[in-house]
């Protein structure tokens, strides 16, 4: 049986599907209640779970409450929540809210839920098959606090179920939510915003070369008086975009932009009674986007050491034979730390030429200055890289193209991968910095980019790697001031013994960086701001020095904890 989810609340609004588990619990029986105002139900869960219909994992536990021992609403009873659960425990009756304009579910609870990855939903139902998002819950709450729950959506409804859904991912698990005093009451007046019912695209899978079409199914008990989309472009000032009205759907039309733009655009509904709606923020990116995963992202990799590149080949598919011209606009990352989610540490990003032979599939020269990249936070949101006004150059349509990163330290952020294994796709690869071979890697890695196509004169590829340093150069550390990590570039002409060390402000040693004979090329190293020893330091000022057999530099740099 499949069970169908529409989320909406005043601030976010989404329209999705989720496939439920084959244990699920039958269609709910209606058995009415009369209409009536006021408080209609309750529930503390000292008599046991009968007023619910609990799909396993639910049950009834006792847990220390505000007021001591209680019994309350759990998904995992017999400690944390496991892999891949997809769980509903909903009320075994329905509601009547025919009589009132307004409806509210009040609840007491406290959670531990992995942030961003797994979720506890509150939902409620017509019909006990098609259920409707009303609000979500992530991360950590430790103490017990009341949430409300709009139930005003449903007004003029005879019967109403509603219930928790709790889903996990494959991996990492904590305590759960526990859930107590759940109260539901209905109002005469109407108090309760346009219900918008709305499906974004998905930014993983979807693309948007030309305009875009927004629509919205906008209902209310009242009436809609007004409906209104508002975008904005690159950060620009918001445009009003009016609706074409047909019954309950609601369309709007965001004009073409330039490719590699970023449209930020939100909805916004007020009822015949004056109460406003208003979606959360959407974006896209216009372009046509390239990828090769199977989201959502279930696995990362760790292990890195500084120098560690990774690479993922496109393949451009124009939709026109005469666009012979690709132009990448944007590209996009996925990075996580595997202890504790985020750390800002950048990674160097490159975007090379195909150096392919025959099957042995490998990057070739940059075709793009590198440059370093700071991952946002939080770790489950892209890394977006805008291209356009960067030194990228058009690159031939008809020829893949590679985008990949070079780790600047050890061991994180690791990239985010599927959870196919081979990968489907075989276009990840990572540099074996010992022998200069590119191995392919097992699973797909999270890279995309945003792509333009149009007809011009025949390209090819530049040579634009760095060229063979002139002279022996020392350059100015990054981040600076840092805490801990920071990044050291420098360049040597020749073949040279080269030795960098980082000395405190009374010259004694601190850290060795580098100390042995290196090629001529341009180099970057990370100090993590450790001795020798691997003991942190102190904040304060070091100084760096560069050494080879006949040049000597040195720079400052501030440690600030």
């Amino acid at each position: 049986m499949n069970r169908f989810f529409i989320s909406f609340s005043l601030l976010v609004v989404m329209v999705f599907a989720l496939a439920a588990p084959s244990q699920a619990a039958d269609t709910p029986q209606s058995d009415l209640q009369t209409a009536t105002i006021g408080v209609i139900f309750t529930d503390d869960f000292e008599n046991g779970g009968d007023n619910w219909v609990l799909e396993p994992t639910w049950g009834i536990v006792e847990v220390s409450g505000p007021d001591g021992m209680t019994n309350a609403l759990h998904e995992s009873p017999d400690g944390n929540y496991g892999d891949g659960l997809y769980i509903l425990a909903h009320t075994a009756n329905s509601f009547d809210f025919s009589e009132g304009g307004g409806a509210m579910m009040r609840f007491d609870t406290r959670y531990d839920i992995e942030e961003g990855w797994d979720y506890c939903y509150v939902v409620a139902s017509t019909d006990g098959e098609n259920w409707e998002i009303l609000s979500e819950y992530t991360g950590n709450q430790a103490d017990w606090t009341t949430e409300e729950a709009d139930l005003g959506y449903f007004a003029g409804e005879e019967q109403v179920w509603v219930g928790f859904l709790f889903e996990s991912d494959s991996n990492t698990n904590e305590n759960g939510i526990y859930i107590d005093n759940v109260q539901i009451e209905t109002f005469m007046e109407d108090t309760t915003p346009p219900f918008i019912s709305y499906t974004p695209p998905y930014s993983s899978t979807d693309d948007i070369p030309a305009e875009y079409v927004a629509t919205a199914i906008i209902t209310d008990f009242s009436g809609v008086a007004s409906a209104t989309l508002y975008y904005s472009v690159d950060g620009g000032d918001n445009i009003a975009v009016e609706a074409v009205v047909s019954g309950d759907e609601y369309t709007f039309e965001i004009p073409a932009v330039e490719h590699g733009a970023e449209v930020m655009y939100y909805i916004e509904a007020e009822d015949t009674e004056g109460n406003m709606a208003s979606t959360g923020m959407y974006s896209y990116y216009s372009g046509y986007l390239l990828y090769y995963h199977t989201p959502p992202a279930e696995y990362y990799i760790t292990g890195w050491f500084t120098g560690s590149t990774i690479a993922k080949r496109f393949t451009p598919v124009p939709e026109v034979p005469e666009h012979n011209v690709v132009q990448i606009k944007r590209v996009f990352l996925s990075l996580y730390h595997s202890v504790g989610g985020y750390l800002p540490r950048p990674v160097e990003l490159h975007v090379w030429s195909d150096a392919t032979v025959d099957t042995v599939y490998a990057p070739g020269d940059d075709i793009m200055t590198p440059f370093n990249v700071d991952p946002v936070d939080p770790p489950t949101i892209w890394t977006p890289v805008d291209l356009r006004g960067t030194d990228i150059q058009d690159y031939p349509s008809s020829q893949d193209f590679w985008v990949g990163y070079e780790f600047l330290y050890d061991d994180g952020p690791t990239p985010l991968a599927d959870a196919e294994t081979p990968g489907l796709f075989n276009r990840d690869y990572v540099l074996d910095f010992e022998t200069g071979d590119w191995n392919l890697m097992s699973r797909d890695y999270y890279l995309q980019a945003i792509v333009s196509y149009m007809e011009g004169s025949n390209v090819e590829p530049e040579n634009t790697s760095i060229a063979v340093p002139a002279k022996v150069e020392l350059g100015q550390n990054y981040p600076n001031p840092f805490n801990p990590f920071t990044s050291i570039k420098y360049s040597v002409p020749a073949t040279d013994h080269v030795s960098l060390k980082v000395y405190n402000s009374s010259g004694q040693l601190v850290k060795v960086l580098v100390d042995g004979t290196q090629e001529a090329s341009s180099y970057t190293v990370t100090w993590d701001g450790t001795d020798e020893l691997g003991n942190s330091v102190n904040s304060g000022v070091y100084f760096y020095t560069l050494e080879t057999n006949n040049t000597s530099e040195t720079k400052s740099m501030v440690l600030l904890k």
